[in-house]
């Protein structure tokens, strides 16, 4: 494996100029920069990120934290993912993908102590979240895929608008003719975690049936597959009499679409079902094709990992203004004018 001192040697420079090349720590000329590249990659040399972090550089590291143990790694999580990835590739950063199973940190902020780690990109963010406290104690760069209830402080975040997206389902049900209709979110455990983003699609949608006048029921479901089949049944034995669901839970929409088939009630005639949450490249994976009102996810990672790259890069990044992320209504085969119109 060739060493800094063979790429110095082939480009002409000193050791030191390669380091600051690679740190960008000191403004090098562009036809030496173009020397040290060019050495570097004829002879094939890979950069020692951990060396660099230990003597006292940037690691050029953030992690992308999802706590799993409640429902495991969706298809929509693996958007964000993709997109927090391909941005910090393309900032000259590496992200890792780290799975916390109790949204404990102790680790996470002892790798940064370490020099190893640059700043962290939370997901499943609660209403309050003592993660955010403990990393900005800590004083980690934090940024976030959702966010707290005190945005003026947690400024570095990339959410969706809930109660846009809610009150664009429920419209387009009412629109439809649909009078009952159920919300189908996640069943959380005994922990008292109040994840943000269930809290807000809740409020958004008792008041979009408010606003259109829709009688509302909420269901809850695990998020597996097995659980929204046995939801289903849940779903048409309701004295509400729903005729149409719009589901947070990806996992459920499934299962209720492959019940469904198996029982013989037809999909959207008997019940029309409807998702917020499942990325349209999911979409062509359902039997039938899923309506949805899906979050722009692969955008909204990259937006978050581009924040907090330019808070470490100690730009303020004005090419990226504050907003929330909608998503837009994509109608497909499982929604329509319920049965009794």
């Amino acid at each position: 494996m060739a060493t800094r001192a063979e790429v110095a040697k082939l480009a002409g420079v000193s050791e030191a100029t390669v380091s600051y090349v690679l740190s960008g720590k000191r403004k090098i000329s562009e036809p030496v920069q173009r020397r040290v590249v060019s050495a570097m990659q004829k002879l094939n040399y890979r950069p020692n990120r951990m060396a660099q972090a230990l003597a006292g550089g940037k690691s050029r590291v953030i992690a992308l934290l999802f706590p799993t143990a409640a429902k495991g790694i969706a298809n929509v999580d693996l958007e964000y993912g993709l997109g927090a990835a391909a941005a910090a590739q393309e900032l000259g950063y590496h992200l890792v993908m780290w799975p916390t199973f109790d949204r404990s940190i102790s680790e996470v902020i002892a790798t940064a102590n370490a020099g190893l780690l640059d700043g962290v990109i939370l997901m499943e963010v609660a209403m309050q979240d003592e993660r955010v406290s403990a990393l900005s104690k800590a004083k980690i760069p934090v940024g976030l895929i959702g966010r707290t209830d005190n945005e003026g402080r947690d400024s570095l975040f990339a959410d969706r608008d809930f109660a846009g997206a809610a009150d664009a389902a429920v419209k387009y049900f009412a629109e439809l003719g649909h009078k009952r209709i159920g919300f189908v979110t996640e069943r959380r455990g005994k922990s008292d975690i109040v994840v943000a983003a269930l809290v807000r699609a809740h409020d958004g949608m008792v008041a979009a049936a408010k606003k259109y006048g829709l009688k509302l029921t909420q269901f809850e479901s695990s998020t597996d597959v097995d659980a929204g089949r046995r939801l289903l049944h849940q779903i048409i034995e309701s004295p509400a009499s729903v005729t149409g669901v719009i589901a947070l839970n990806p996992g459920a929409s499934v299962g209720i679409l492959q019940e469904a088939n198996i029982i013989g009630l037809s999909i959207p005639k008997d019940l029309s079902v409807l998702s917020m949450a499942s990325p349209e490249s999911f979409v062509s994976a359902t039997q039938p094709r899923l309506s949805t009102i899906s979050p722009p996810a692969y955008e909204m990672g990259d937006c978050a990992a581009r924040r907090l790259i330019a808070h470490l890069e100690g730009s303020k990044e004005p090419d990226l203004p504050q907003k929330l992320w909608l998503g837009e209504l994509q109608v497909r085969e499982t929604t329509a004018a319920p049965n009794n119109l």
